[in-house]
């Protein structure tokens, strides 16, 4: 009986050594997969959600080309802010003051313009945008589309 309890504890203490061994091997490896888990998120969200941000003198006027070919030429005092990430999934840029945009068309990404009280939302044209900061009105001039047409698309515009 005495022999059969040494060789069960020792058969114990092996297998426990054996656990003790393998899960002090696993645990740096979920560290490192942990910090490498967290470093691609913070990679990937870095590049995600970072701006860039364009902005004219007071006295000057600024002309930008966006990542897919839509031309912006800021009034002075303006500023326009948009994702590193332009043009991957929206259009979308953030303007503050005066800007003529000439958008390149595509049916498939609207260009959108985020205003301080409103937002501009089209496909592909030409037209100027005035959204100075503290003012209740937004003004958007279309010189490249007939007036009838204005008219019926500002029935249905909606206004936020």
């Amino acid at each position: 009986m005495e022999a059969e309890w040494k060789n069960h504890r020792l058969n114990y203490l092996q297998t426990e050594t054996r656990l003790t061994k393998s899960r002090s091997l696993s645990f740096p490896l979920r560290i490192a997969a942990s910090i490498i888990i967290l470093l691609g998120i913070g990679y990937f969200t870095w590049g995600y959600f970072s701006k860039e941000t364009i902005t004219s003198e007071i006295a000057s006027t600024r002309q930008i080309t966006l990542p897919d070919g839509s031309r912006v030429t800021l009034n002075a005092g303006s500023k326009l802010t948009y994702a590193s990430s332009y043009g991957d999934e929206t259009r979308t840029v953030d303007l503050r003051g005066e800007a003529f945009f000439e958008v390149s068309r595509n049916a498939s990404k609207p260009f959108i313009i985020n205003l301080e009280n409103a937002v501009v939302k089209v496909l592909g044209t030409s037209f100027n945008v005035k959204a100075y900061k503290n003012r209740q009105n937004v003004e958007v001039t279309v010189p490249t589309v007939p007036w009838p047409f204005i008219r019926r698309a500002m029935k249905r515009a909606r206004w936020l």
